[in-house]
Parts: C-alpha cells; structure tokens; sequence
C-alpha cells in the first residue's frame, strides 16, 4: 500500500474488512469498500487516509517466466515458439502457471537462457 503523503513508503497491512458490493449505474462498475489495518509503529498514518492498495492472493518466487503474449494456446495446450541455436523457429509444448497479468510462469517445456519470440503487430 503507497499513500501519497509518503510516496518512497510502502506500508503492509491485513485486509479486515470488505463492504457489501455497490454498482455505479454510470459506469456498471461493481465496487467495494475495503478496510485494511496496517501497522502503524511510527504514528504517521491517520484514520480515512486514501491509499493505493496492491491486493496479493498469489506468490511464487525463483521462477521461469516468460511475457504473457509469448504463449498461444491451441487446442486447449499452451505453445511458445523458440529461436534454436541454428536460427531455426520451433513451436515447443509448455505448461504455465502463475500469471500476473503480465508475465506467466513456466513450469515445464522451457529451460533459462532459450530465445522466446513474441508476436506484435505493426500497423502501415
């Protein structure tokens, strides 16, 4: 949690408390309010202070990762293509994991230090 009195901080807290859901009908957007309690050893946090809060529901470390776009999924399987040593392209078979959103654990089919090519689009 950062708050922006105190923007080089970052404060650990239990969430408590999670509201009932409220939908904006302007935006159709579900939202919560959410009660966190943090440690406040040094008496610099006040009571209804606004925070920006990063929820973690997940943690995996020393892990093998790869950008989410670099894995295509055919057939319900996952797929990475990779540059050989000769220059050859390869599809090679790969079961993920953990993703974040943005990059996406590879448990098996893959080995640290292969050339994963990504696909993007270049428009004219």
């Amino acid at each position: 949690m950062t708050l922006a009195a105190f923007e080089d901080e970052v404060f650990k807290g239990t969430v408590t408390e999670i509201g009932d859901a409220e939908i904006d009908s302007n935006t159709n957007k579900t939202m919560y309010s959410v009660t966190v309690t943090v440690q406040n050893t040094d008496n610099v946090l006040y009571q209804d202070m606004t925070a920006e809060v990063t929820f973690v529901t997940d943690e995996v470390s020393e892990v093998l990762y790869i950008p989410v776009r670099a894995v295509t999924q055919e057939n319900g399987a996952d797929y990475v293509k990779v540059r050989e040593e000769d220059g050859a392209i390869v599809k090679k078979k790969v079961t993920t994991g953990f993703t974040d959103g943005i990059n996406t654990e590879i448990r098996e089919g893959l080995s640290e230090g292969e050339t994963v090519l990504t696909e993007s689009k270049v428009k004219s």
